[in-house]
C-alpha cells in the first residue's frame, strides 16, 4: 500500500478514513495478500536545504511508524516497509521501522542535489558528452537537445536551478572552472550561456543535467570510464521502456 508522505501525487495519507476499509477489504480477499507499506518523499526534491531534506526523511519514518501501528491494530501483519528518494537516502539518519531503501538515481547524482547543497560536484558520476558547433554573439550551440538531455528541469518539476545543466569543457571538467549554464534546448541543439568564454567550433564540453534519470533513458549505451583511462561500453537494455 502506498502511502502518501508529502508529495501528493499517488497513495493515501495517514489519515485518510478509506484506509481500514481498504486494509479489510485486503485482508478479506482470498487472492491478495497484504505484504507492506511503500513510499516516496519527493517532496524533499522541491526543500530549500540539507536540513529541510533531512526533516523530510525524519518525518517520511513517522508517519510510516504511525500508519504501521494503525494496521497491526487493525490484526493486519506488516512486513515491509520501503522508503525510496535520492535526497532523503543521502541525508537521513533515521530508519527505525524501515526495511527496504529505493535510493533512486543515487548511482548517478545530477544537479538537483547539488543545488541542495547534499553533495558536491564530485560526487556526480553522469556527464554528456557534447560538441559546440556553432558559435554567435550570445550563445555557444551544442549538438544535444532535448533528444538528449530532456526537458525535464528537476525531479517532480521542481526546477530550482538555471536552465538545463551545466556545460564545462572536458579541459575544465574536472576543476569545475568556468561553468556554462545551458539556458535553452531545441530538440537537437542546445544553447550555453557563454560568461565571458568562447570555445572554438568543434571543442567538447561535458553537460551536468538537471535529471539523470530520463538521460540515461534516453541514451543507447553509457560509456563508463574508469581510472588509469579505460572504459567500457554498456548497453542500456531498458533504453525508451515505459512500465
Amino acid at each position: 500500500m502506498k502511502i502518501d508522505v508529502g508529495l501528493h501525487r499517488c497513495g493515501l495519507r495517514e489519515d485518510d478514513p478509506g484506509l481500514t476499509t481498504l486494509i479489510q477489504r485486503i485482508t478479506n480477499n482470498a487472492r491478495l495478500r497484504f505484504k507492506g507499506l511503500l513510499s516516496h518523499a519527493g517532496n524533499a526534491y522541491g526543500a530549500k536545504g540539507a536540513e529541510d531534506v533531512l526533516q523530510i526523511a525524519r518525518e517520511e519514518c513517522r508517519i510510516l511508524g504511525r500508519v504501521k501501528s494503525r494496521i497491526e491494530d487493525l490484526g493486519a501483519e506488516v512486513t515491509e516497509v520501503s522508503v525510496g528518494a535520492t535526497p532523503t537516502a543521502i541525508v537521513s539518519d533515521f530508519y527505525e521501522g524501515i526495511t527496504e531503501m529505493r535510493p533512486g538515481n543515487y548511482v548517478f547524482m545530477d544537479m538537483t542535489p547539488l543545488r541542495l547543497g547534499l553533495i558536491d560536484a564530485d560526487r556526480i558520476s553522469l556527464s554528456v558528452l557534447a560538441t559546440i558547433i556553432s558559435v554567435n554573439q550570445d550563445y555557444m550551440i551544442i549538438d544535444a537537445g532535448t533528444k538528449v538531455l530532456s526537458s525535464d528541469m528537476g525531479a517532480h518539476g521542481t526546477g530550482g536551478g538555471v536552465g538545463y545543466g551545466v556545460a564545462y569543457s572536458v579541459e575544465d571538467f574536472e576543476t569545475k572552472r568556468y561553468p556554462l549554464p545551458v539556458l535553452k534546448l531545441s530538440e537537437e541543439h542546445g544553447f550555453l550561456k557563454r560568461n565571458g568564454v568562447c570555445l572554438p567550433i568543434g571543442s567538447q564540453v561535458r553537460v551536468i543535467p538537471n535529471h539523470s534519470c530520463p538521460v540515461a533513458n534516453l541514451a543507447d549505451v553509457l560509456v563508463v570510464m574508469f581510472p588509469q583511462g579505460k572504459f567500457e561500453t554498456w548497453s542500456v537494455d531498458a533504453r525508451g521502456c515505459v512500465l
